[in-house]
């Protein structure tokens, strides 16, 4: 019993008693205790190799061009000075088409398309068939309000046109992206002209 009494207490007032030791400072000094090296300075005991550049005349501290073709910085300065290629490509993005014509007759389609392109050859207009209709949808916009002034033209001419949601062909500069893509499409290429050949 006088066992579990002493327990009891030593668990009840040892909280107390570490609070007392927190702000207690540890001063052994352990500088003794640490690894000791000497350090020697390495010594290139080779011969020494002497290269010389030739040139074929005089060159002046001035005159520093063909220090660039051996020197590392202007192969660096060709890299940060890299401007994009100006590469102009067609992406197929979601986007709006003018529908001038729904139906199920493929003449009347056909019809339909000749005329817009009669009326508007600016725009490429084109007769598809998407089960169990055939449409002429013309232009290719990204957004609805570009596609507004098209619809207002031919909404003379076909009372049923309308601005409809389809994927557009964009003709675009390439982002940094694209390029990669393309390049890694023309490298696949070529290894499989290589793989035939």
């Amino acid at each position: 019993m006088k066992y579990l009494i002493s327990i009891y207490f030593s668990l009840l007032f040892s909280p107390f008693f570490a609070v007392g030791q927190k702000n207690k400072v540890y001063e052994e000094d352990l500088v003794p205790t640490l690894p000791k090296f000497t350090y020697k300075k390495p010594i290139f005991e080779g011969n020494p190799k002497i290269i010389e550049i030739p040139t074929t005349s005089y060159v002046s501290a001035d005159d520093s061009s063909w220090l660039s073709k051996m020197d590392i910085t202007a192969k660096l300065h060709r890299i940060m000075d890299y401007v994009p290629e100006n590469v102009i490509v067609k992406v197929k993005k979601a986007g709006y088409r003018v529908q001038l014509y729904a139906g199920t007759s493929r003449e009347e389609g056909n019809r339909i398309k000749g005329i817009a392109l009669n009326l508007q050859k600016d725009e490429e207009t084109e007769l598809t068939f998407d089960r169990p209709k055939y449409k002429v949808l013309s232009g290719n916009f990204l957004n609805r309000e570009d596609a507004r002034e098209l619809y207002k033209f031919f909404k003379r001419r076909f009372p049923e046109a309308a601005i409809v949601p389809a994927m557009v062909e964009v003709v675009k500069n390439a982002t940094p992206d694209e390029l990669m893509q393309l390049r890694i499409q023309e490298q696949e290429k070529l290894l499989k002209k290589k793989v035939k050949n």
